[in-house]
């Protein structure tokens, strides 16, 4: 297992971007680490793209901005607050969520909708425990047929939880597939946050601050995240992950294009979202 030494070296021998520190990722151990993340991707996956039927994307083709992120769009933010899903590999849940919550935001032209909606009713409701995680067309199938519940009424704590009969918020009323990196900066720059996913390797852990890339250690797992703009003076996609406010930048990092498979080997969702009852 890579120490933070071992990163810091690298870090210095491949003159990359970042800054490594000790975090609280950095000490779990290896035998609670794939309660980090949770996503799977497997023949199930691929199958149930296919049948969405909505990988065509017919977006403009007119230029687009060098930069976008919705934290700081129009002198607002559109994203809401960093959640942790700790060590229960609902990963997956929680970047629908976000994504679901800032698309509610965009949809309402409200920058301050108070909306915050029940990780645990996506993931629990949806027959998955904390060990074995998610694939993320099945949980946005999940959110179109069945909707997801506010917080309040189903509040999110990392260990396995039976379901609750709660009623739903908000619904996912269409996804579309994104599988290139035009198509991921065209669906930012036009509509909102997506849903990415990604290779976690060891180093990942000791992120502080920074364009990250990955530099020393093994991979560790797969991850769903949301992503919620791009910079290409910088190269990089900025992303709000599901640790916490204590990771990274205040629960965000940025990450270099191409990194971790972030946007070529795994496809990315866009998504659109309609309120299912009213919301205070």
């Amino acid at each position: 297992m890579s120490t933070l030494s071992d990163v810091q070296r690298a870090i210095e021998t491949r003159e990359a971007r970042w800054v490594a520190a000790e975090t609280e990722y950095s000490a779990v151990p290896m035998s609670s680490i794939n309660g980090l993340f949770g996503l799977t991707v497997g023949p199930d996956t691929e199958r149930r793209i296919a049948a969405a039927g909505e990988a065509a994307i017919g977006f403009n083709a007119a230029p687009l901005p060098k930069k976008i992120n919705w934290r700081s769009h129009d002198e607002a933010n559109w994203v809401t607050p960093v959640k942790g899903q700790r060590t229960c590999g609902s990963c997956v849940s929680f970047a629908v969520v976000a994504t679901m919550e800032s698309m509610a935001r965009l949809a309402a032209r409200n920058p301050d909708l108070a909306i915050d909606l029940s990780e645990a009713d996506l993931f629990f409701c949806g027959g998955r425990n904390c060990g074995e995680g998610w694939e993320v067309p099945g949980a946005l199938q999940r959110a179109s047929e069945h909707g997801v519940g506010l917080e309040i009424d189903f509040p999110y704590t990392p260990v396995d939880q039976a379901c609750r009969s709660i009623p739903p918020a908000y619904r996912v009323s269409h996804w579309r597939v994104l599988r290139s990196r035009e198509q991921r900066k065209a669906a930012l720059a036009e509509d909102g946050p997506i849903i990415g996913c990604m290779k976690v390797y060891n180093d990942f852990r000791y992120y502080k601050t920074g364009i990250y890339e990955h530099v020393q250690g093994d991979q560790v797992g797969l991850h769903a995240v949301c992503i919620v703009g791009y910079d290409d003076t910088e190269g990089c996609w900025i992303v709000k992950n599901s640790w916490s406010e204590t990771f990274g930048e205040d629960g965000y990092f940025r990450i270099k294009y191409g990194e971790c498979c972030i946007d070529d080997l795994f496809a990315s969702y866009a998504l659109n979202v309609v309120p299912v009852s009213p919301v205070a």
